[in-house]
């Protein structure tokens, strides 16, 4: 995703997402313009790849920018909506259609034998993908992404109180390097009373997070969270 300005900086309020992600119907026809499409050559293959390619980034950008806005404005409503959206209704859909193209690539790239040299690695990891992939995950992965919402909306916004101020934990790090012993302390000792706050919540959405993922990996055939990971990100 390019935020950048004319002048070279990087700004989220000048981008533009090619793709409306409350348009649900849009997005499901554009993965099945794929799906359907008639690779009869390895040069059909090589040429729905990269329509394939810029359909999943544009997707996977519009995404991105709803992620970072929620994170800026995780307080707001409109943000928090739009993200709900997009981990609820959005996410499962790529993930069924995304199951399916990898097997399309696939087979297709096999079936007419295209350049192994350049595109190995991508068939190994398509592969890979739908190993791994099982439908009643789907679900279990939204429910899952509810819950890292959660978490990261409570750490994203806690605040101290420091000399007068209101601080986010990201302005007060920088003080931990300080090289006033008693300066760092003090801001140690802010930071962990802030954590202590959110101790109990956070423990909470563990709590389930935990034996969710753990049921996602056994789905998939594993005996824990950390060996399906391992696996999924190669």
């Amino acid at each position: 995703m390019d935020f950048r300005a004319g002048d070279g900086r990087m700004t989220v309020e000048s981008y533009t997402p090619k793709v409306d992600l409350q348009d649900n119907d849009r997005i499901r026809a554009m993965l099945d313009q794929l799906l359907m499409a008639d690779l009869r050559s390895a040069d059909d293959v090589e040429a729905w790849l990269a329509c394939e390619s810029q359909v999943r980034q544009d997707i996977e950008d519009a995404l991105s920018f709803d992620y970072i806005q929620f994170q800026r404005f995780s307080d707001q409503e409109e943000y928090r909506a739009r993200f709900e959206h997009n981990e609820e209704v959005v996410q499962p859909l790529l993930k069924s259609a995304k199951i399916k193209l990898d097997g399309k690539f696939v087979a297709a790239a096999k079936e007419h034998a295209i350049d192994s040299e350049r595109y190995g690695t991508l068939i190994r990891r398509r592969e890979n993908a739908a190993a791994l992939f099982r439908e009643a995950n789907i679900a279990l992965e939204v429910q899952e992404a509810r819950l890292t919402m959660r978490y990261s909306g409570l750490t994203g916004a806690m605040t101290v109180e420091w000399e007068g101020a209101t601080k986010t934990l990201a302005e007060m790090f920088p003080l931990l390097e300080s090289t006033d012993r008693a300066l760092r302390e003090r801001a140690w000792r802010t930071i962990e009373a802030a954590w202590e706050d959110v101790a109990p919540a956070l423990g909470a959405i563990m709590d389930e997070l935990v034996p969710l993922r753990h049921r996602i990996a056994v789905n998939a055939g594993f005996p824990n969270y950390r060996d399906y990971m391992f696996r999924k990100l190669g």
